[in-house]
């Protein structure tokens, strides 16, 4: 399957942060799954948008035409980063999560770059 990358961000020896994606098999090849992490002591440092930026890069010229990711519905800061590179939103996960006696939704975001 084409599409499978992984990046990380290192500081100190230490993981500071990471993007996969997870391309699709046979008629999907042409979308991959996103995954994102920041150690929030990282948060507001820009290093979200550029792990971002990369996996982008990466899926444009490996033939990915949509990456498909699920955020916490209540994740305003991620939202807004994937919303500045083009995702939107078509739809919502509910009780996605369970924590204790407390559901969680998820929203579910795309990027088309066709």
């Amino acid at each position: 399957m084409k599409g499978h990358a992984h990046f990380f961000a290192w500081r100190d020896g230490e993981i500071i942060g990471d993007v996969s994606l997870s391309g699709l098999p046979r008629r999907m090849n042409h979308r991959a799954e996103l995954g994102i992490t920041v150690l929030k002591s990282e948060w507001n440092k820009g290093l979200g948008s550029r792990l971002l930026k990369m996996a982008i890069e990466y899926a444009k010229s490996h033939g990915i035409e949509i990456i498909n990711l699920e955020v916490r519905s209540d994740n305003f800061r991620a939202i807004h980063v994937y919303e500045k590179f083009g995702f939107r939103k078509i739809g919502t996960s509910f009780a996605y999560f369970k924590i204790g006696d407390s559901y969680i939704d998820f929203d579910i975001i795309y990027l088309d770059l066709r």
